[in-house]
């Protein structure tokens, strides 16, 4: 029956005559002879073209390309696109594009048109199911916006989509459940209800949007469709009676309040939104309150809530339902005032109070209708940063559908659509699933992108069937197959190569948990070396598994307040816990008997055996520095300020009037440019390691610029037990900072401990001695 499938809007019956169709659409559309001319020449040069290639379906391309043509310019776009909505109905259209056929007799904007068609119509749609289903749909969405070069082109290809749905809608009743064609049919609804309903709504054409929502539910679920149609016709004349009587009942107490310039209305529900609401409250028809939607457009801001006061005095408000987006407006400016009150005969009816400007924002601000429409869970900062890209494709839209825009220095060029997306690369699976990435991202983020461990183990991958590197840049539309290998393991240089925060924070978690295990493995062999020595000189022995060695390490345990062995070695691989101390805790050795021993150095007082021996002929380490110059200790030695060498690194010697020797690193410019007969052999003396004294050092660190970055950097490196001495902050371009901090540190070693204690921090980039 008539009633039985969505009623097809404008359409033209197959026997209509085309090119009479056409005329008659051109005499609707405010164009100029020369784009009437253009718009014919199209057509014609559509059936030349269909008829050279004998195809036998020339007359239904002609009446395809007119319906297209007139979707096209419904939604008021220019004469160009409706020339472009024809000239994609053509087979050979790629062939054309190719060979600069249009380009030669439409010229540039038109072929460029058709080209971007051309390039929607290859994007093939992987329909997904469970919770990845909404996010590659949007992905999906994203991507033909971003690969479009003109909007115009996605404008006309979702004009092409609303007019094949509309076909496969008049077609369905001669299509067999189970065929090839039925299949066909239900891919093509899936995708229509997936990618371009929405597409259409957030550009702004909600005519087409509830019509391809409800198209594609009539092809999707038939059955529900056809009873959901019965149950609300059945209560159509009763809705629309309750309808006038709330537009009534409002309308005297407007005028009775003297708002008599205030617009009502009341806005019946489409099939599949009241199916979709059905789905989502688990409700039946009878249970859903809000089929009707009223709206009231006032002057000014008084006027609305002097209109919602009044509301409130005839009609009790539904507790929770009041919201009052004026005074807090919506992350994306969406301002209203929405209640829900019990109206007549006790039910719910719900009202929308707003001002006829922030009615215009509502719904032409693509941002805000949408967002109010289709919640989906996510962050408010990611749903801003949304609003205000598709608010901007919306101005774009407004602007390529007026009527005229010659000669406007104001606006946006169409063209602009492409770089709403450009901070966003699209890449394929060789399964056809769609990810968006962050533009600039490589191989290796699309490989933590898939799974960690297939990034952890990735050693190439093949784009476009080509092998590429880890660091390869990816473009829209690549289709990746990550290269992995049992054998790879993250490396501290992945870190300049990656691009996105989730390979980031993969690969400095993997590195952190080696840092950890190398750790664990150093403050093993330091504190079972320190255990050894000391308790062959004690003379006690100690099993690594005796329970005696169990009672003195929860001594250990205990003093320090650590869970377990593995965190106390950890400790001491990582110079937070002195191996020393804890050895002393382990043997039992009192702190009064320590502070004796210390005393009784002081004084020159012998505490051991070995302290009452003969005391060595050679020169005592000098505590104070530890340096060895020319094969002698106790030589007056001071350190380049420069350089500032630590215990670790190559060194030399300056000879310096008056003060005695200062020592470089190696490779010190100073050192290079000097004299080579004042030059010494230098040395850090090993006997003395213990005795080294920490230095200023300056360390420069580049970081991206955020909300307390500078505190956890300053707490990672206090965590090593190293001091800052003073830290500088300065401003780097591309939203980065750059701090310059000077540590007081003992050794070359404890500059790599806290250059990877940095690394391991979210938004540090780089880490370097200066």
């Amino acid at each position: 029956t008539e009633s039985s499938t969505p009623r097809c809007k404008d359409g033209v019956s197959e026997t209509c005559n085309a090119d009479v169709s056409l005329e008659i659409l051109m005499a609707t559309m405010d164009i100029s002879p020369a784009d009437r001319e253009m718009i014919s020449e199209a057509h014609r040069f559509l059936g030349g073209a269909s008829q050279c290639m004998g195809d036998p379906t020339t007359k239904q391309s002609l009446v395809r390309a007119v319906e297209v043509a007139r979707i096209v310019a419904s939604m008021n776009l220019d004469a160009a696109s409706v020339a472009a909505g024809i000239l994609t109905e053509l087979e050979s259209v790629k062939e054309a594009v190719a060979n600069k056929t249009i380009e030669k007799k439409f010229g540039a904007e038109i072929a460029g048109l058709a080209h971007d068609v051309l390039r929607l119509n290859t994007i093939s749609y992987l329909d997904s199911a469970g919770h990845e289903a909404d996010s590659q749909a949007e992905n999906y969405r994203k991507m033909i916006l971003a690969t479009t070069n003109d909007v115009r082109a996605v404008l006309v290809k979702l004009a092409e989509r609303t007019h094949r749905v509309r076909m496969i809608v008049q077609q369905t009743p001669q299509v067999a459940k189970g065929t090839g064609d039925a299949q066909a049919r239900i891919s093509v609804a899936k995708e229509t209800l997936d990618i371009w309903a929405p597409l259409a709504h957030r550009l702004g054409i909600f005519k087409l949007k509830t019509e391809l929502e409800d198209a594609s539910f009539f092809l999707l679920r038939p059955e529900v469709y056809k009873e959901l149609e019965k149950m609300v016709a059945k209560k159509q004349e009763k809705r629309q009676a309750y309808t006038n009587t709330v537009i009534g009942i409002l309308s005297e107490e407007m005028e009775a309040a003297g708002l008599n310039s205030v617009a009502i209305s009341g806005r019946a529900k489409h099939l599949y939104s009241i199916f979709s609401k059905m789905q989502a409250k688990g409700k039946a028809l009878d249970q859903i309150d809000d089929l009707i939607a009223f709206r009231i457009l006032c002057n000014d801001l008084a006027e609305c809530y002097q209109a919602l006061g009044k509301i409130h005095g005839i009609w009790s408000p539904r507790p929770k339902r009041f919201k009052d987006y004026i005074a807090l407006p919506k992350s994306n400016g969406y301002q209203s005032l929405h209640t829900t009150v019990v109206g007549p005969h006790g039910r719910y009816i719900e009202v929308q109070i707003r001002t006829r400007e922030m009615n215009r924002i509502a719904e032409d601000g693509i941002a805000a209708h949408w967002i109010y429409k289709d919640k989906r869970g996510g962050s408010s900062r990611d749903e801003q940063k949304e609003s205000q890209r598709f608010s901007l494709l919306r101005q774009l839209v407004d602007w390529v559908r007026r009527p005229s825009h010659d000669g406007d220095g104001d606006v946006l060029n169409p063209v602009q659509g492409k770089k709403l997306f450009e901070d966003e690369v699209f890449i394929f699976s060789p399964s056809g699933q769609l990810f968006a990435l962050k533009k600039g991202a490589t191989a290796l983020d699309f490989a933590y992108r898939i799974h960690t461990h297939l990034g952890h183990g990735c050693v190439g991958a093949r784009v476009n069937n080509r092998m590429v590197p880890l660091k390869h840049q990816l473009e829209n539309g690549d289709t990746v197959e990550v290269l992995h290998s049992s054998q790879q393991t993250p490396h501290r240089d992945w870190l300049d190569i990656v691009h996105t925060s989730r390979a980031r924070s993969c690969v400095r978690a993997w590195l952190k948990a080696q840092w950890r295990n190398e750790h664990m493995s150093a403050g093993r062999d330091m504190f079972d070396k320190e255990l050894k020595k000391r308790a062959s000189r004690m003379g006690v022995a100690i099993g690594a598994n005796s329970k005696q060695y169990k009672r003195q390490l929860d001594k250990v345990l205990s003093f320090y307040k650590l869970e377990d062995e593995t965190h106390l070695v950890s400790g001491i691989g990582r110079g937070h816990i002195s191996v020393g101390t804890a050895v002393d805790v382990f043997l039992g050795d009192s702190r009064k008997k320590q502070k004796q021993k210390s005393r009784n150095k002081e004084t020159g007082v012998a505490d051991t055996k070995e302290e009452h021996g003969e005391r060595k002929k050679t020169n005592s380490p000098t505590r104070r520095e530890g340096i060895v110059v020319g094969g002698e200790r106790n030589i007056l030695v001071g350190f380049c300020r420069h350089c500032n060498p630590l215990r670790g690194e190559a060194i030399r010697g300056l000879v310096t009037q008056g003060r005695g020797i200062t020592v470089h690193r190696s490779d010190c410019q100073y050192m290079i440019g000097s004299n080579v007969e004042r030059r010494i052999e230098a040395t850090w003396d090993p006997q003395a390691e213990s005795f080294a004294k920490p230095r200023p050092v300056r360390v420069d660190v580049v970081f991206e610029d955020s909300v307390g970055i500078l505190a956890s950097m300053s707490k990672s490196i206090s965590s090593l037990g190293i001091n800052i001495d003073g830290v500088v902050l300065r401003k780097a371009s591309k939203g980065r900072g750059r701090a310059r901090f000077e540590l007081m540190l003992s050794s070359k070693d404890d500059l790599e401990r806290v250059s990877r204690q940095l690394l391991v921090e979210d938004g540090v980039l780089t880490v370097q001695r200066s």
